[in-house]
């Protein structure tokens, strides 16, 4: 065998078990040495460039496990970019920055974990978009992981900690599920065969009870009652008790606080009440109720204030935020009444007030804004830029049309800047009702007025200006049981 031969088996056998960044250093050396191949003899050269690569590509030594050693995460993604590492730790506040590594000589990033505290986290690289979840104990010591940079959730694999490891393999298995999910909803505007939507369904119910046989095996082995409770609301079905709704075990875990698991929880929970039968009476009736039943749960203080506030924020700036008021005028868990706020919008017009008042349509002809001509009136708000609106108003127009004569009149506004381009939008539509531009004067009313916050939004009065109903969907208005 030649010597050349000789040493590209060497070179192969070093090169072949040694990590990315070591390669690259390799790399770098063999160009060095290919450009200074004219300045020594052949046969030294080769021998030079083996030694220097020998050196560079031997494993580096790692210490070994110390009981008395600082806890720490030690994470190495191979085939990635060498860049910065993040953890983040979920709060009341949401994902915060807690520390942060870069590529050590070793080509891991080591993450000190002693000021940590206990709860859930997740790992961010900087390259990658995916972050891995991360579940902190107290009695943590070292804790390895691994993954990949072509699926950096989906491929890693923890070792050093049981729980830790336990959520891990959850969470890829919850975000498999949730990517099936996904795909079952984008089949919804697609044009299949029937048989062949049946049959997907089919497979997802059978896959998502799957998932929750792998949820129940891992709860089995978390050592954490807090993570056992996570695991459960993590599972793909619909609770009918309270109980399994809200597990004592779950609010009774600070440590939980933040988590994306019990927003969607909190989602799902309210949806759960939602009813297509309903009038908006009806449906604030049914969503009061279950927020009270939640309020009334045994809780930790910090996650009644999370839990409590996460209720506000989704209701605030819908057609419910009335609703979000009564939550926070109420105790919730150990929390107190808070008092409301001064409403420092405009307070709502009188019935007296509304009856009074008039509106210009796009034509420039001055009418009542409650219609005389009919028991109720319905006053739209609404916007060109809202693909809601466009389409609702389609869908409302069908209703209006179906309407006995004498029963309801409608008044579209829209609040949108003025414009003829606007007026021959609207008159190219075929809404014949009374369409009228808010910021157009002359206008005795403004959108404003009604405390709204966006579009569409819907209002019914009676004959007389009093408010009948806001219903927040077309549906609940269809509900109302108008005589």
């Amino acid at each position: 065998m030649s010597l050349q031969q000789g040493s590209l088996d060497g070179m192969m056998r070093i090169c072949s078990p040694i990590r990315i960044t070591q390669r690259l250093r390799v790399l770098g050396v063999l160009l060095l040495c290919t450009l200074s191949a004219g300045t020594m003899p052949p046969a030294y050269g080769a021998w030079k460039c083996l030694r220097i690569i020998s050196e560079l590509s031997a494993p580096v030594p790692v210490p070994r496990k110390n009981a008395n050693a600082e806890p720490t995460l030690h994470v190495e993604i191979l085939a990635a970019i060498p860049d910065q590492l993040i953890l983040q730790h979920a709060t009341a506040a949401g994902w915060i920055n807690v520390d942060s590594a870069w590529q050590g000589p070793d080509g891991l990033y080591h993450i000190p974990l002693a000021s940590h505290r206990p709860g859930l986290y997740r790992i961010r690289h900087s390259t990658h978009n995916e972050p891995i979840p991360l579940y902190l104990t107290e009695n943590v010591n070292e804790i390895h992981l691994r993954t990949s940079s072509e699926s950096i959730l989906h491929k890693a694999r923890l070792q050093g900690s049981n729980d830790a490891e336990v959520f891990l393999a959850a969470s890829v298995a919850h975000d498999r599920n949730e990517e099936l999910h996904k795909l079952e909803a984008r089949m919804e505007s697609i044009s299949l065969p029937t048989a062949a939507v049946e049959s997907f369904h089919s497979l997802v119910k059978q896959l998502d009870s799957a998932l929750n046989t792998t949820l129940d095996s891992l709860s089995r082995r978390a050592k954490s009652t807090a993570l056992r409770a996570l695991l459960i609301i993590m599972q793909r079905n619909v609770p009918h008790e309270l109980d399994t709704w809200w597990p004592d075990s779950l609010l009774q875990s600070p440590e939980l606080v933040g988590s994306p698991h019990i927003v969607a929880r909190m989602d799902a929970y309210l949806l759960s009440f939602q009813d297509e039968t309903f009038t908006r009476a009806q449906q604030d009736s049914a969503y009061g109720r279950a927020i009270q039943a939640l309020a009334k749960r045994p809780m930790h203080p910090s996650m009644a204030l999370w839990l409590r506030n996460q209720i506000v924020y989704s209701l605030s700036g819908t057609s419910y935020e009335t609703l979000a008021d009564s939550v926070l005028s109420n105790p919730f868990g150990p929390l107190p009444a808070t008092p409301t706020p001064a409403n420092d919008k405009p307070g709502f017009p009188s019935p007296k007030t509304l009856s009074k008042l008039q509106i210009q349509s796009i034509d420039g002809s001055r009418s009542p804004l409650i219609a005389q001509e009919s028991r109720y009136t319905l006053i739209v708000l609404w916007s060109i830029w809202c693909p809601h609106c466009q389409t609702m108003l389609p869908q409302l127009w069908d209703w209006y049309t179906k309407q006995p004569e004498g029963r309801v009149s409608v008044r579209a506004i829209s609040t949108d800047t003025p414009s003829e381009s606007l007026k021959d939008y609207i008159r190219n539509r075929r809404w014949k009702w009374l369409n009228a531009i808010d910021a157009e004067p002359p206008h005795d009313l403004q959108s404003s007025q009604f405390g709204s916050d966006g579009v569409p939004e819907l209002y019914l009065f009676d004959g007389l200006g009093n408010l009948v109903s806001h219903p927040a969907t077309l549906q609940q208005l269809i509900n109302e049981p108008m005589q």
